[in-house]
């Protein structure tokens, strides 16, 4: 089994900005570590970090669209990736259209937190 090292960031938006050190086999991560070269972290990383490879590679994962028609029920269904936009598409128009356009808050980063 060939195994590769490669450098990366972080996908949790913490304010760290922690480097990452993958260890990759067959095209699946199998190990994370933090990176040395991250004045801040110095190969530290933090317990959500290091359980990535867990995350990505969970049965329960979810990769898909999922759908319920009524939220007091929990009975959910695969959509496509359309039928997934078309619907935010549509609230969010409806959110627009019923409050104004300053009724929708973009936020960016810290979506771990």
């Amino acid at each position: 089994m060939v195994k590769e090292t490669k450098k990366t960031g972080c996908p949790l938006n913490c304010i760290d900005g922690c480097q990452l050190i993958v260890t990759v086999a067959e095209g699946k991560i199998v190990k994370v570590q933090g990176g040395l070269d991250n004045p801040h972290t110095k190969g530290f990383t933090c317990s959500k970090a290091s359980l990535q490879v867990q995350r990505t590679e969970s049965s329960e994962r979810i990769l898909y669209p999922m759908y319920r028609e009524n939220r007091h029920q929990d009975q959910w269904q695969r959509i496509t990736w359309q039928e997934a936009y078309e619907l935010l598409a549509e609230k969010l128009a409806t959110i627009k259209e019923t409050w104004g356009s300053e009724s929708i808050y973009h936020h960016y980063d810290f979506g771990s937190n």
